[in-house]
């Protein structure tokens, strides 16, 4: 390792937790306000057989084996990724 990796490694994975983290968070204020809107029941299709589902309160993942899991306890880059079908989902 060269002289002052080690912190420049510690920076990206402080930034990538200060990224993490305002994604909950924006994750959260986007249920808060589909809920508070009154959003109807709807769903999205996503890659690879998952779809991104809207209950009425909360965001959730569904694979192809049919098991349903809360957006926010997905990876990281499950949570990205439906970021991107968000539109579709609320249009």
């Amino acid at each position: 390792m060269t002289p002052g990796t080690g912190k420049r490694l510690l920076q990206v994975a402080r930034d990538l937790r200060a990224a993490t983290e305002d994604l909950n968070a924006r994750l959260r204020d986007l249920e808060d306000a589909m809920f508070d809107k009154g959003l109807p029941e709807s769903h999205t299709c996503l890659r690879f057989g998952r779809m991104l589902i809207w209950d009425g309160r909360r965001l959730y993942i569904r694979n192809n084996t049919g098991m349903k899991q809360l957006l926010i306890q997905c990876s990281r880059g499950l949570r990205v990724k439906a970021c991107h079908s968000l539109r579709e989902l609320i249009a």
